[in-house]
């Protein structure tokens, strides 16, 4: 099983994200999604979950920076990072897809299913 942890300050782009989830996992009844209200939660709430897990975000090139300064990402967690013209926000890593906006059910899905290929091949 796979947990969902979101960021996304935009309350209207945070529920097409959750929609696209429930659609990409249709009546898959337990599929576990927290939304965080900070970056700062986002990293406490995957620090104190167990599994795998996948992480979407949001932030400009210093949130994120900053979000990786304080939490050490491991194998057991992939991230899809929702960018706004900032590419590259990071080095490029496995565990981490990068969604240019505006998306598109389908480019999100693309980053999903990417996220969840890296959980794959790590376990």
């Amino acid at each position: 099983m796979v947990s969902f942890h979101i960021f996304e300050n935009d309350a209207f782009v945070r529920g097409d994200v959750i929609d696209i989830l429930q659609d990409y996992f249709g009546d898959f009844t337990e599929l576990t999604i927290t939304v965080a209200d900070s970056l700062t939660r986002l990293a406490d709430g995957l620090r104190t979950s167990a599994g795998n897990r996948v992480a979407i975000l949001s932030g400009t090139k210093v949130q994120i920076s900053e979000f990786f300064a304080f939490y050490t990402p491991s194998r057991d967690i992939a991230y899809v990072i929702l960018e706004d013209g900032e590419k590259g926000l990071l080095q490029a890593a496995d565990s981490i897809s990068y969604v240019h906006r505006p998306f598109t059910n389908e480019s999100l899905t693309a980053g999903i299913k990417s996220a969840l290929s890296y959980l794959h091949s790590c376990h």
